[in-house]
């Protein structure tokens, strides 16, 4: 282990095996630095700095329970998540300066949906992204309603928490969350049980 980021190993492998508890006390303490990054790329209001958070800390945990991120590592766990947030960002401007192209507002909802990384990278053809709205459809309420209503409908989490009597934005945050794994789980599941798995004809 390099002494360098040995302190971020240890995290990294605590972050692939701890509880969901140490992942939100995690959530917590990266989050004032988050939102101090980002404010001093751009001046964003803190409900939008607060959703563009909660993107780049799920791809980043995922990304880690994956594998995707392992040891050796090149740079620190705070300074990854920066990085995934600050590629958001890009992003976010990028689809603003876009012509809007017409398309059917349905395939267009499935599209933003299934362009969303904390969602699930796996949707390289089309017989697979029929497969994942199709697990979407069968994920149980409240959390099917919270991600098409973040993901599909684009509501902020103010909205959200309004449409669905939630405490707070955190609390919608923190369900979006657990909801996000949830799908991941069967994504994989799926994936796994039907490896070459297509739609008939």
């Amino acid at each position: 282990m390099d002494d360098k980021y040995g302190e971020d190993e240890r995290l990294l492998s605590e972050i692939k095996t701890g509880s969901q508890q140490f992942i939100k006390s995690l959530f917590q303490s990266y989050w004032d630095p988050f939102q101090a990054f980002i404010t001093k790329l751009h001046g964003l209001p803190d409900e939008e700095i607060a959703e563009l958070y909660v993107r780049a800390f799920t791809t980043f945990y995922f990304n880690i329970k994956d594998g995707k991120l392992a040891p050796p590592l090149r740079s620190r766990l705070k300074t990854y998540l920066f990085g995934i947030g600050r590629n958001y960002l890009l992003k976010r401007f990028k689809e603003k300066q876009k012509e809007p192209i017409g398309l059917d507002p349905g395939l267009e909802a499935v599209q933003r949906l299934f362009q969303q990384p904390d969602i699930v990278d796996y949707y390289e053809l089309e017989w697979q992204r029929k497969m994942v709205e199709n697990l979407l459809k069968h994920l149980e309420e409240p959390c099917r309603k919270i991600l098409i209503l973040t993901f599909i409908e684009e509501n902020s989490d103010d909205a959200i928490k309004e449409k669905m009597d939630i405490p707070s934005e955190v609390a919608v945050r923190q369900r979006r969350f657990n909801c996000l794994e949830k799908l991941r789980k069967l994504v994989r599941q799926r994936k796994e049980a039907y490896p070459s798995e297509k739609p008939k004809e």
